[in-house]
């Protein structure tokens, strides 16, 4: 087995924290013998928790990650702090042994099996056999137990063989006899031949060292480095030290343990501290003389007692590997556990030390125990089972509060000085020295100090006030200050007497109904869930502490002194405020209940509460700077439980993972390197569009169904402030990739221009349409109007020709009227020839001849009558061209409507002529006899 080399700081830190708790001599005090009871923390890996086998044969640490490794019944185990995985050998053998190399190789030993396990490009561990480069078949049959190295390369060692790996060949080396294990003490290799005695390795051979003869008959189990050039040697016989020249015998007591219990291996903790596992009785830790400073075993702190393996990680905690499980024992820290083994404590609440005397005082009961002797044990004291609520000691004298009354304390004995039931909390007022106020169940109680005996009894009650009060403090002014539950708080004056209330103000608020009263620095105040409140002014106001405290919300606020107040959080776990600084303390907040009790029980030693137990706080707890921050790691990313992307084992720079759209849901998992502190995780995952923020102690976290895109996850915990990274890209699916967006693109511009191009024809088709409706709609406007137009020309025609007709008619009448006259007038001349000279008889007639049916009077008449009727005689005469001119003119006539009188004096004839050129007329025409000519004239 290698046993680790321990740094100087490391070992001188073990030292100083161990050294003050394990060392009991008379001139300790009882505080330092309180400390002696207790253990460092042990936490429980089972087989249930890291899903392997039972037995751990052998354990290492990686010094580059800080994994854990084991060899398991299964297989190696690695642990990152957070989870376990087990990586199975081709064969499934089981691994006896495991070392880590300077090289980063985790080398590992089996039956017939030795190889290596190193990194694939996924990050995960992939075995490379060694078997193969020795001849010898024989190691088929072999186990390797123990795996070291040293300058000279890597030795491999079984019961029968030793191989020596050097430059990637394999050596064997001739080994004397049977041998057991080998071992590295002071720089030199070691073997204990089975009946040989002891032999020191030097070039490749194995040297018997002179005066082990005595060792033949002893199995040596352990050789360790022990002072100066001297090696510590364990056998099942006992312990002997050689000094390079001679042997002698190792500390009769631890010898007599190792022998009794079968010593199995054994380590060098630091130069003064050593740990011995033994098969039947645990593992014990001990000083440079050998003597047992504490022993662990499966009645108090281990999973079992069979010890298997032992290994020191680089926190200087101890690492053991048993026969059932796994343990881890926290060394490298001032805090320290006790747990009662049989469990009859129950859950404690007040504790008291009275020189060598420690009260207990839990829900079961009062116990007390001698801690000046080691195998003492806590007994209840006579007649005080059930509940005890307080212990306190006033001026020597130790009161009790007890669910029965209130009793006082002597030596292991109690006495009952009140009846009154629920003895919660005890106070002597400041402005009364001999006077003590109780508050109770039910009750204030006043305990006064007897004159003369100056013991203290219980004296009356405070009249008028009755309700149960757990905390009380008195301020400067000597009002006292009562936090009734679920009423409140008060502040009350008590009368010169003391024996009833002068005056009461009580300040009623939901958040006082559970709250904690408390007085820090002079100053009242309250614990809510909303933080801590101030009594300023009459009124209670969010405390300046607070304001300091930020987003510190306590539970209990216990004051150590002006500058320091322990603080119990109300999410969880103890801190500490020193000067405006905040430290949280490596407690769990599982291992804390709601309400713990928490004191100073010693000269810098603080007490704390705890479920069948108590945790003590030493002085240096409180001062040690914070703890180095460790960053936690992002390990890797599963999809459907198939890591994606490998594992990483380091918080640098990670890749980009890309999945496919169909992977959106996945878990990622994450750690932090092994530490015995509470670790809480918060991680945020960022996209273009949303933020996610998680707070969890799960070292995992599931993402289910998100879109496509880029995102970044950021994990940090409490114990650093530097982020872990890891980039994801969510690829789109194939038909929404890059190409297919640029074709749809390309499509749906296509597809807007076919749109456009569609609409644009409908529009140009609508428009045109609207264009032809209008023109259409134009066009029968146009027509309409024109119609109308024409309506009201031939309604003006009509007019005209009915105007042009009446002076067709009034011309024709008026010629006809004139011939009328001037026929009268020839008649008259006619009469009146001699009267007249020959020759203006003459011209006169021809005068009158001229104006009766003239051409003229025919051509303005033509011309009237053709704008009255357009081309009517042109087309009779085309008709009908064998008219003459009177035929036209009667036809003219006839077209007027005109009778035949009214023609006959229009042509200057007889009726009877006219009549006649009707008729012919009607020939011409081929007029039928039952025809009326007038009416045919009409038509035409």
């Amino acid at each position: 087995m290698l046993h680790p080399k321990i740094s100087y700081p490391s070992a001188k830190l073990i030292s100083v924290l161990l050294f003050p708790l394990f060392f009991c001599a008379p001139s300790f005090s009882s505080g330092q013998r309180l400390e002696n009871l207790c253990r460092p923390e042990v936490l429980h890996f089972t087989p249930n928790i890291y899903q392997a086998q039972r037995q751990n044969w052998s354990i290492a640490q990686h010094h580059q990650t800080k994994f854990m490794y084991t060899a398991n019944s299964k297989g190696l185990l690695e642990f990152d702090g957070s989870h376990w995985k087990c990586y199975e050998l081709p064969r499934r053998q089981i691994i006896r042994s495991v070392m880590v190399g300077k090289d980063g190789l985790i080398y590992t030993g089996a039956l017939g099996e030795f190889g290596y396990w190193q990194r694939n490009s996924q990050g995960q561990l992939s075995y490379h056999s060694l078997v193969s480069k020795i001849p010898d078949k024989a190691i088929q049959t072999e186990e390797i137990w123990h795996i070291i190295e040293t300058t000279e390369g890597i030795f491999f060692q079984s019961f029968a063989f030793l191989f020596l790996l050097k430059n990637h060949k394999i050596e064997k080396i001739e080994v004397p006899s049977t041998i057991l294990y080998l071992f590295e003490a002071n720089d030199k290799l070691w073997i204990g031949g089975i009946d040989q005695g002891l032999y020191e390795l030097k070039n490749k051979k194995f040297v018997f060292v002179k005066g082990s003869e005595f060792l033949k008959s002893k199995n040596i189990n352990v050789i360790l480095p022990y002072q100066a050039h001297e090696i510590l040697i364990g056998t099942n016989a006992g312990l002997f030290v050689y000094d390079g020249i001679s042997f002698r015998e190792f500390n009769s007591q631890l010898s007599s343990f190792v022998s009794d219990n079968q010593l199995n291996t054994a380590l060098r903790i630091s130069p003064t501290l050593f740990a011995f596992g033994t098969i039947l009785n645990g593992f014990v830790l001990c000083d440079l003389q050998g003597n047992i400073l504490q022993h662990f075993h499966q009645k108090n702190d281990l999973q079992n007692n069979t010890i298997l393996s032992f290994t020191l990680d680089q926190d200087a905690n101890l690492w053991v590997g048993m026969d059932s499980g796994i343990d881890y024992v926290v060394l490298n820290s001032p805090i320290k556990y006790f747990k009662d083994p049989s469990e009859k404590l129950g859950m404690v609440y007040c504790a008291l030390l009275d020189q060598d005397l420690l009260y207990l005082g839990t829900n079961r009961g009062l116990f007390v125990r001698n801690i000046a002797l080691p195998n003492d044990g806590f007994r209840l004291v006579p007649m005080m089972q059930g509940r005890v609520l307080e212990l306190k000691k006033v001026d020597e004298q130790i009161f009790c509060g007890h669910n029965s009354g209130t009793f006082l304390l002597e030596k292991g004995w109690a006495h009952k000085i009140s009846n009154v039931t629920g003895g919660w909390v005890l106070k002597k007022l400041s402005k009364h020295p001999d006077v003590l106020i109780q508050g109770t169940y039910t009750k204030l109680c006043i305990y006064r100090k007897k004159s003369q005996t100056k013991q203290w009894e219980f004296s009356h009650f405070v009249e008028g006030f009755s309700a149960p009060v757990k905390h009380l403090e008195e301020d400067s002014e000597g009002n006292i200050w009562v936090n009734l539950i679920n009423r409140g708080v008060s502040r009350i004056q008590l009368t010169a007497d003391l024996k009833s209330i002068r005056n009461e103000v009580n300040y009623e608020d939901s958040e006082f109904y559970r709250s904690n009263l408390v007085q820090v620095n002079g100053k009242i105040m309250v614990a809510t869930s909303k933080g801590l409140l101030e009594y300023q002014n009459g009124t209670f106001k969010e405390a300046d502490l607070q304001k300091k405290l930020k987003k510190v919300i306590p539970q209990q606020i216990f004051p150590l002194d002006n500058q320091r107040i322990l603080i119990n959080k109300l999410e969880g776990g103890l801190a500490i405020y020193d000067q405006g600084q905040i430290r949280s303390l490596p407690l769990k907040s599982s291992q804390l209940v709601d309400e713990n009790n928490i004191f100073k029980i010693a000269p810098s030693l603080y007490f704390v509460c705890v479920e069948n137990g108590f945790i003590l706080l030493p002085e240096k707890s409180l001062n040690l700077p914070q703890l180095k921050q460790t960053q936690s790691l992002i390990r890797e990313l599963r999809v459907e439980n198939r890591p994606i992307a490998g594992e990483w084992t380091s918080p640098s720079v990670l890749p980009v993972v890309s999945l496919g759209h169909e992977q959106n849901s996945f878990v990622i998992k994450f750690c932090t390197l092994p530490t015995p502190l509470e670790v809480t995780y918060t991680y945020v995952l960022e996209s273009d569009s949303k933020r996610w923020v998680y707070s969890s102690v799960q070292p995992s976290k599931e993402f289910n169904n998100l879109p496509p895109g880029a995102y970044t996850f950021r994990l940090k915990s409490n114990l650093s402030t530097r982020e872990s990274l890891l980039q994801i890209e969510i690829r789109p699916p194939w038909y929404w990739n890059m190409f297919s967006q640029t074709v749809y693109f390309i499509l749906f511009l296509s597809l807007l221009y076919l749109v456009y191009r569609v609409q644009q024809k409908r529009f140009q088709q609508k428009h045109e349409k609207q264009k032809r409706e209008l023109e259409e709609k134009l066009r029968r406007q146009a027509e309409e109007n024109h119609q109308k137009l024409l309506e009201l020309r031939n309604q003006q025609l009509e007019q005209d020709v009915i105007r042009k007709s009446e002076e067709l008619a009034n011309s024709a009448m008026n010629i006809v009227r004139k011939n009328e006259l001037l026929e009268k007038v020839e008649q008259e001349l006619l009469q009146l020839p001699n009267d007249l000279g020959k020759s203006a008889y003459q011209k006169l007639h021809r005068l009158i001849e001229r104006n009766l049916s003239s051409d003229k009077d025919w051509r303005v008449f033509e011309a009237n009558f053709n704008q009255v009727h357009e081309g009517f005689l042109k087309k009779l005469l085309t008709q009908y061209p064998n008219l003459s001119k009177g035929d036209l003119k009667l036809a003219a006539f006839l077209r007027m409507n005109l009778s035949s009188k009214e023609i006959a004096g229009f042509l200057n004839i007889t009726v009877q002529s006219v009549e006649l050129k009707r008729h012919r007329l009607r020939q011409k025409i081929n007029l039928p006899p039952d025809k009326s000519l007038s009416e045919f004239i009409m038509q035409v």
